[in-house]
């Protein structure tokens, strides 16, 4: 817990009226739900891999970014990837996860070709942040 990448920024919990960190809250070492370090460099790196068919076939990339469950009006579940669908168009594909103290949310826009990466030392942070960024950019949702 003492050795942790360099830069690395303590994540923290909201109590209501104080704040505490989540050393103690989250496993010391990363397992396949989580506890792995990222940056937004990382998140970016992936992105351009994956739509660029150099982590899967055109085939299985296409696949993988199909929605194939429906969560609302709005939100589709593709494989290992939530899409955001307005007007029957993609909006944006995205992934997200959080712990204690912790959240992120790794988006990209394939109409304007953007990507927005959020990661926050808090619970909530990055959810909250990604919806005033995606109302900003649409509209209200």
């Amino acid at each position: 817990m003492d050795q942790l990448p360099r830069h690395t920024a303590v994540g923290y919990i909201d109590q209501g009226t104080t704040w505490r960190s989540n050393i103690y809250s989250v496993p010391v070492k990363g397992g396949p739900d989580g506890g792995a370090f990222s940056t937004v460099q990382d998140l970016e790196k992936f992105w351009k891999a994956l739509l660029g068919n150099q982590l899967l076939s055109a085939d299985y990339t296409g696949l993988m970014l199909t929605p194939h469950l429906q969560d609302n009006d709005f939100v589709h579940y593709g494989y290992g990837v939530w899409i955001l669908k307005l007007n029957e168009k993609i909006f944006k594909y995205f992934i997200m996860g959080s712990d204690p103290g912790v959240s992120m949310q790794s988006s990209v826009y394939p109409g304007p070709d953007l990507q927005i990466h959020i990661i926050s030392n808090t619970n909530n942070g990055a959810d909250s942040l990604a919806r005033t960024i995606d109302e900003w950019a649409y509209g209200e949702l």
